[in-house]
């Protein structure tokens, strides 16, 4: 990093810059442009996503690798005691069973010895999984500053079978961090129930922030757009999404007669081909096109989909293992488009979507009002067009990036 009397700030990204998670490319970008603080961002796997030259400059690209770890006892020697200290901090971790936590403690300390080629005054971690465990470590073992963006199932989720998505340590985090940044209520509300009272101070909500002038001028591909009705979604393809129902509520609109089409588009996901089997089930492959392959499409792409669409679709839900949306990129995306919009009260939507105010909002997993709902805001277009320029002011008031992107900032600088 550069030396000067700038803050050096690393910020720890598995995977930069990502298809679905738009909104953390978007606050890096605009910490990188500010110029107030020395970026660097360490990230394991380069994303699909786009971004600027000028982030692109300011990213590694580095997974810990066994030659990595062959210089850690000299590293490790003169930090003794710090490495004793972080140990305390993992070593009661319930989300694993004690070789994970050794495993993941080791990987930890390899990662610190990286950083601190860096000499990072603040390491600023996403998401309160594990990326956050190894930036804690790390910064217990290297004597830095903490802080933490988190988001939605990072937080909400301690059950999954992949140990390394659950929430863990949260109240330990909380405790040793800076700050932490939390995108929506939903989410932020739990982090609070599970951590200390004494150290709320420290939690922030902090929505996610838009430039909406930028976007509506976007450039992107044209479209043409369809002969009927167009239907668009967009979201990963794994359970919370709700692709299901809304495949459900196409084929109830083609029984009506009601003329129609879905684009359905989503980042990579466990449900994929489980989306795409379920539309071959239910006899909708003239009515649901999934767009992508399952792979995503980078957002200048996506933009053209936006600009072409009748009504936008969420119909999100919350799983069994309290995996939820927080307010999803997309819906935001959509209001500033001016989309019509139809969705659920999942996770922390009705934040954003109130119901006959800024949209409709239809009970979760129900595809028959899902498909009411659709319909509605296709064959009612000026009731559609009021519901979509609510949206747009809500949006507008709720995620200016400037404001929200400087409050982070000047929690890092602080």
């Amino acid at each position: 990093m550069e030396n000067n009397s700038k803050k050096n700030v690393l910020i720890f990204i598995p995977e930069f810059p990502g298809l679905s998670e738009t909104f953390i490319e978007r606050e890096v970008a605009k910490l990188v442009e500010w110029g107030n603080m020395n970026i660097q961002v360490y990230s394991l796997k380069r994303g699909a996503g786009a971004t600027s030259e000028k982030v692109i400059e300011k990213i590694r690209y580095h997974r810990l690798n066994i030659s990595n770890l062959l210089f850690l006892p000299v590293f490790l020697l003169f930090r003794l005691g710090k490495v004793r200290e972080a140990y305390k901090l993992v070593k009661i971790n319930p989300n694993r069973k004690f070789m994970g936590n050794l495993f993941l403690f080791i990987k930890a300390l390899g990662y610190a010895r990286l950083f601190k080629s860096f000499k990072p005054d603040v390491i600023y971690a996403n998401f309160m999984s594990e990326p956050s465990t190894i930036c804690l470590i790390a910064s217990e073992v290297l004597g830095t500053d903490f802080a933490i963006s988190a988001h939605a199932k990072d937080v909400l989720v301690t059950e999954h079978t992949k140990v390394d998505e659950n929430a863990e340590l949260v109240a330990n985090k909380v405790k040793k961090a800076k700050f932490v940044s939390i995108c929506n209520k939903y989410a932020y509300e739990a982090a609070l129930r599970q951590s200390d009272k004494e150290d709320h101070k420290k939690v922030h909500l902090i929505y996610h922030g838009l430039d909406f002038k930028s976007i509506e001028n976007f450039k992107s591909g044209d479209l043409e757009k369809p002969d009927v009705s167009m239907i668009f979604t967009n979201g990963r393809f794994v359970e919370k999404k709700g692709h299901k129902y809304l495949i459900e509520a196409s084929r109830i609109l083609k029984d009506r007669g009601f003329s129609h089409v879905v684009y359905l588009l989503g980042a990579p996901g466990s449900y994929y081909q489980e989306t795409v089997d379920y539309i071959e089930k239910l006899d909708v492959v003239s009515t649901v096109k999934v767009i992508g392959e399952g792979e995503g499409l980078p957002f200048e792409k996506v933009v053209a989909y936006y600009r072409i669409a009748d009504v936008f679709a969420y119909p999100s839900i919350n799983t069994e293992i309290g995996d939820a949306d927080g307010i999803a990129n997309t819906l935001i995306e959509a209001c500033a488009f001016r989309l019509p919009i139809v969705t659920t009260d999942a996770g922390s939507i009705s934040e954003l979507i109130k119901n006959e105010e800024t949209g409709l909002v239809v009970p979760q997993e129900n595809s028959y009002e899902l498909a009411n709902a659709l319909e509605k805001l296709i064959v009612d277009k000026e009731y559609a067009a009021n519901l979509a320029n609510n949206a747009y002011e809500k949006a507008v008031s709720m995620f200016d990036i400037n404001r929200n992107v400087g409050e982070v900032q000047r929690l890092l600088i602080s």
